[in-house]
């Protein structure tokens, strides 16, 4: 999905320095739609944060992207775009188990999900 990884390194770059910022963890691909959240679930190091930038291409309009804490399924994070997010999630000393939970507005997409330690 060669539209959704230009998007979602796109939005990885969009703060300043953010691309280049830590070190990259992976690259997941999901199938994204209106009516089923599609998700991935990480494992965030003690004290560290995990970017996550989300591109997608299709004939999907909007996506929003939720970063959330497995143990107290506390929303971390939250995004919205037309064709990409990007959400953080930090962890306390003991560490995270965070899943990252991706939906359209519309329609149904392919989508990059990258990830990075910070």
């Amino acid at each position: 999905a060669p539209l959704a990884a230009s998007r979602m390194l796109s939005r990885a770059s969009s703060g300043p320095n953010e691309l280049f910022d830590g070190t990259a963890v992976g690259v997941r691909a999901l199938s994204l739609s209106d009516t089923a959240l599609a998700s991935s679930t990480e494992d965030v190091p003690p004290g560290a944060c995990l970017g996550a930038y989300l591109g997608m291409e299709g004939a999907a309009s909007g996506v929003t992207l939720r970063a959330v804490d497995e143990k107290s399924q506390d929303e971390l994070d939250r995004a919205h775009g037309e064709s990409s997010a990007g959400v953080r999630a930090c962890a306390g000393p003991k560490g995270a188990r965070v899943r990252f939970e991706a939906r359209t507005s519309s329609g149904t997409a392919k989508a990059v999900l990258g990830l990075r330690k910070l």
